[in-house]
């Protein structure tokens, strides 16, 4: 026997924000402001009403179950139930309130997170024991449903910071984080509300592209996403800030993924740049730790994208033959310059011929002058090295190895030429400044 239709369970309004949710004894209404913000869930047993303010930052929620009302004040950080303190935050830790006999006492209260933001175990200083107590143990599904390991700590706390680090709302059963711009289901890994910014991201209730687990959401308007500056053409990553939509100045918006910045600098530059270069980032910017960004840019990037001449020289004086060594192993297709960047086909040339500078009797040595090495000259070459403990048949194939770029770089007489001619000149201004 077929189950009676319920109708549909999810309702909308003409925005597109959600209004009805039976899964969750939602049937009345939800209400919203200019924002699209929900102001006031009316469930069968109770309701929840919001206060923001004009930008759109939530001040207050009241909760109304029965004949109890809880109030939740957010200032600045400091959040008060019923006008009772119950943390604040540091750069480190959160400060947790613990009122005694009408006294407050203050404990520090430390999250060990993820690579997502997702808090995952909170833990103190008994102060008693001088031992470390776990306070709250989480676990999560990729999209930010919790679930319980058969040893997890759980002693309940006020903290409800969570997924992503964002407040979990569970009362009424309503279960929402609380991203800013929007309320986030994870039991459906969907969004009450469309994309603020839909007209970038192209997905109006779909949650980090469906990527949960490198992607995030800092706001609940659109992944942190990559832009360019279009004055020098380099990409940079910046955060979504709290207050409305990210828009930089003199930038053009990118993507979400570093496959969204190669398709930018394949389309936007020719042939010669596509395959004998690579995108540059800026250094600054907020920047996300996770899987898909750039490495925070280091001193060795300061050099590299350096404009300053001596810089800029004394970084491809070193680079070069490090890009060079590096092709003494043909089975390894990952060459990096010193600042960990790839390495394009043409430097790879360069570098070959930076390397083998090195051995040559002077700058000026002429193309004839580099030949393949036999094994006693390969032998005497790398006399002293690390190289030279390595055991026959390995040095035999990298003298091999390093035979084949020096029949390839030979060919190159012209870019060895003007390779010298280079080195010439920031050695002079290099012993000029």
């Amino acid at each position: 026997m077929l189950a009676p239709a319920r109708g549909n369970d999810y309702e909308y309004d003409d925005n597109g924000n959600l209004i009805k949710d039976k899964n969750k004894n939602i049937t009345t209404a939800i209400t919203y402001n200019h924002l699209n913000l929900p102001t006031k869930i009316i469930f069968t047993t109770g309701n929840i009403v919001y206060i923001y303010t004009a930008s759109g930052q939530k001040m207050q929620k009241i909760v109304t179950e029965g004949t109890n009302t809880t109030t939740t004040d957010y200032l600045g950080g400091y959040q008060y139930q019923n006008t009772v303190l119950q943390f604040f935050p540091t750069a480190e830790c959160y400060i947790k309130n613990t009122p005694v006999s009408g006294t407050n006492t203050y404990s520090y209260v430390f999250n060990y997170t993820d690579h997502l933001g997702n808090v995952r175990l909170s833990y103190t200083k008994n102060t008693s024991t001088n031992a470390l107590t776990i306070l709250d143990e989480n676990s999560y599904y990729p999209f930010g449903l919790k679930h319980t390991v058969s040893n997890a700590v759980v002693q309940g706390q006020d903290y409800k910071y969570k997924f992503n680090g964002k407040e979990l709302q569970d009362e009424l059963q309503l279960n929402l984080y609380d991203f800013g711009a929007r309320n986030y289901d994870p039991a459906l890994g969907l969004w009450m509300n469309i994309d603020p910014l839909v007209e970038k991201t192209m997905s109006s209730y779909g949650y980090c592209h469906n990527n949960p687990v490198n992607l995030i959401d800092p706001t609940g308007m659109a992944p942190t996403d990559w832009w360019k500056n279009n004055k020098t053409g380099k990409y940079v990553w910046y955060n979504q800030p709290s207050d409305g939509p990210l828009v930089v100045a003199g930038h053009s918006y990118i993507g979400a993924s570093l496959n969204d910045v190669t398709n930018d600098f394949n389309n936007s530059n020719n042939f010669f740049i596509r395959n004998f270069s690579n995108p540059k980032y800026e250094n600054y910017g907020d920047r996300w730790n996770g899987e898909i960004q750039s490495k925070p840019l280091t001193k060795l990037d300061n050099y590299a994208y350096s404009n300053n001449i001596v810089k800029k020289g004394i970084y491809d004086f070193v680079d070069q033959p490090f890009v060079g060594f590096q092709t003494l192993n043909p089975f390894d297709q990952r060459l990096q310059h010193l600042n960990g960047d790839g390495v394009s086909p043409n430097e790879k040339i360069e570098g070959g011929v930076s390397f083998l500078m090195l051995f040559a009797p002077s700058p000026k040595s002429e193309i004839s002058l580099i030949k393949p090495l036999s094994k006693l000259g390969f032998s005497r070459l790398v006399k002293g090295t690390f190289i030279s403990k390595l055991n026959p048949t390995t040095k035999t194939f990298l003298n091999e190895n390093l035979n084949n770029v020096i029949k390839a770089t030979t060919n190159e007489a012209s870019l060895l030429n003007n390779s010298i001619m280079v080195t010439e000149k920031v050695t002079e201004k290099l012993k000029k400044d």
